[in-house]
């Protein structure tokens, strides 16, 4: 959890030294990684179920609409919830660690892999059907 906190304050920080509004910094750090970690799960739940064969793509995601929206909901919650149990959610400081932009970049660069991962199985299982 330290990297993830040291990534969040780093995003607070980030959108603190520009935003004209620096009380919503911890906010819109929040919701960034709550955006990256929902993409990544779906990634991961996308390559297992295409995978085993099992998985109807749009079928699933219209038939649970409002478990997805929900989960979506719990997942921005905890991830403000986090953010506030680190204790600088309303900080305009600069960040504490200056490393934040490496752990985000392997961040990123693990979201993108497995987004297009996810993309390519689902291909390659659509092909050879």
């Amino acid at each position: 959890m330290g990297a993830y906190a040291e990534l969040w304050d780093g995003l607070r920080g980030y959108y603190a030294s520009f935003s004209k509004e620096r009380k919503s910094a911890g906010f819109s750090a929040a919701m960034a990684l709550s955006f990256l970690f929902g993409v990544n799960l779906a990634s991961i739940v996308s390559i297992l179920l295409l995978a085993s064969g099992q998985f109807i793509y749009f079928d699933w995601l219209f038939g649970n609409t409002v478990v997805l929206l929900l989960f979506g909901i719990s997942d921005a919650y905890a991830h403000v919830r986090f953010a506030k149990s680190t204790g600088r959610y309303n900080s305009t400081d600069p960040p504490q660690s200056t490393t934040w932009k490496r752990v985000l970049t392997i961040y990123a660069v693990v979201t993108a892999a497995l987004f297009v991962s996810a993309i390519a199985v689902a291909y390659f299982n659509r092909v050879s059907a």
